[in-house]
């Protein structure tokens, strides 16, 4: 089963962050009350959830038509945090597209990493390609290209929650990604509970 590094790493810092007590912590300021108003409760802040079974996902990995999908496979890991990623590769020769979700489980740790990259105005150019922050829709995305290596990558970041990460290998361009990323319903993954 296939772990992606971006995983891995960030699974690592957040441990390594829970484990020094630097786990995300919430600052409520309440105001002051007096005796004509009394003090404002401080806003709802978003807390980790359990992520869903890898059944939940395993749905929305659509079939493309001129696309051989192979077969979708999952793991949720429940130790520091709780993450679900699920993945399947699609081909057509000679591409190779590994598309991924993750549900973080609304864990700031996992997700800050993330945001980084999908920052408005993040840019980085390559003597071979680039990296930059992109809108796919309404949601903040990341994408890389390697012109000599002819891979690239997209990410997408759904309801703040989920990660859907195309990985493409002997691809033209990134424009591949995102015509294969307009497959996947976002819209019914970010209204996964």
């Amino acid at each position: 089963m296939r772990v992606s590094a971006r995983t891995i790493l960030l699974v690592a810092a957040t441990a390594g962050a829970v484990a020094c007590g630097g786990g995300p912590t919430v600052r409520q300021q309440t105001g002051r009350a007096t005796p004509d108003e009394p003090a404002r409760p401080a806003p709802a802040a978003q807390v980790p959830i359990e992520s869903v079974e890898v059944e939940v996902l395993e749905p929305l990995f659509p079939a493309i038509e001129g696309w051989q999908r192979g077969a979708i496979e999952g793991q949720k890991a429940i130790e520091t945090v709780s993450i679900t990623e699920v993945h399947a590769e699609y081909a057509r020769e000679p591409a190779r597209v590994e598309a991924s979700i993750t549900d973080s489980g609304l864990n700031k740790s996992y997700i800050a990493a993330f945001t980084l990259f999908v920052a408005n105005g993040y840019k980085k150019e390559t003597p071979t390609g680039y990296e930059r922050a992109v809108k796919v829709g309404d949601y903040p995305a990341w994408e890389r290209w390697d012109g000599d290596a002819k891979s690239g990558e997209l990410n997408v970041l759904v309801g703040g929650r989920f990660i859907v990460q195309l990985d493409g290998v002997d691809i033209e361009n990134t424009r591949i990604l995102h015509e294969l990323l307009r497959k996947f319903d976002l819209k019914k993954l970010e209204g996964v509970k």
